[in-house]
């Protein structure tokens, strides 16, 4: 069903009703385990990643899965709820578990915790940077045109791979300041 629905996605979502360029997508299968973190300021950033990813799990806002509708296609489809206020100790084991029982695994995270609006950008949270150093597992930055509007280009740029460090684990101040420069590196050149 995984490679019905990402066909169907990509010619929908991902050609119909928006017209999607791909940079550099090869950085996305250099790794078999990995982070994937894009910006985030419009409902349909998950499906511009979905169709050209494997393996992929996708971190939302537990909110979604009060819907039950929305619920039962988000478990089919490796869809999870994370609680974005406060630590979601359950959310984190979790995607912990999902590691160490996948050797293929991708997670798509949004770093910035949501959806953002118009101009405006939040303080990034230090999640992707600890669950990339506890993992020891690659983030790969990826910058999607913010607001996209239908029926318009939206370009999809994969970035280089970085490589947490395990030490940012060890201070607050060095984990943030690594996620402050995942932010900068996913926002460098984007449209």
């Amino acid at each position: 069903m995984f490679p019905v629905m990402k066909r169907l996605v990509n010619i929908c979502i991902c050609h119909m009703l928006y017209h999607v360029k791909y940079e550099n997508t090869e950085e996305l299968n250099k790794y078999e385990r990995c982070i994937i973190c894009p910006n985030h300021t419009s409902i349909f950033d998950p499906f511009f990643i979905f169709p050209k990813t494997d393996n992929v799990y996708i971190m939302a806002k537990s909110e979604l899965f009060k819907n039950p509708f929305l619920k039962h296609a988000f478990k089919r489809y490796n869809v999870f709820p994370i609680q974005r206020e406060k630590r979601d100790v359950s959310g984190v084991k979790y995607v912990m578990d999902l590691f160490n029982n996948n050797e293929k695994i991708k997670l798509l995270m949004f770093p910035e915790g949501g959806i953002l609006k118009e101009g405006r950008r939040k303080r990034i949270k230090t999640g992707a940077i600890h669950l990339a150093s506890s993992l020891k597992v690659p983030i790969i930055p990826v910058s999607i045109s913010e607001n996209p509007k239908l029926f318009h280009k939206v370009t999809v740029t994969i970035k280089a791979p970085i490589l947490p460090n395990e030490e940012v684990l060890q201070n607050k101040e060095r984990l943030q300041e690594a996620s402050n420069e995942l932010l900068k590196v996913i926002y460098e050149n984007s449209v």
